[in-house]
């Protein structure tokens, strides 16, 4: 039910930097068909993940009230949440609110933007 709700495309990028500069500490992008299904649909694996997480106690599966889920195991680690019809994965939770940040600024700047004409 998870997968078949993701499309292309795809988009993988390096905003934000990450503090140290890893290889591969990108975020990814991934084009949703259904927002609502999906998240729904991972609310509740991640719930029954969180449970089994709780028994071992050392790494915990946390989801703030933002809708951002993330690995804490000291430090807050990898995280996704859902924004407009975009899965966004990334390193921590900040630079998954930072992403849901920057699409929220690009779905406004181009509601009030005016159309370009076109030059015959």
């Amino acid at each position: 039910d998870i997968l078949a709700l993701l499309r292309k495309p795809i988009v993988s990028h390096n905003y934000p930097q990450h503090a140290l500069g890893l290889p591969l500490a990108w975020t990814r992008l991934i084009a949703v068909a259904d927002p609502e299904a999906l998240r729904r649909n991972l609310d509740r694996v991640l719930e029954a993940a969180r449970e089994e997480l709780d028994k071992e106690g050392r790494t915990q599966l946390r989801h703030d009230a933002d809708g951002v889920w993330y690995l804490y195991f000291g430090i807050a680690g990898p995280a996704f949440t859902i924004a407009d019809r975009w899965l966004i994965v990334s390193f921590s939770p900040d630079a998954v609110r930072k992403n849901v940040e920057m699409l929220s600024r690009r779905r406004s700047d181009s509601a009030t933007s005016e159309p370009t004409p076109v030059q015959p």
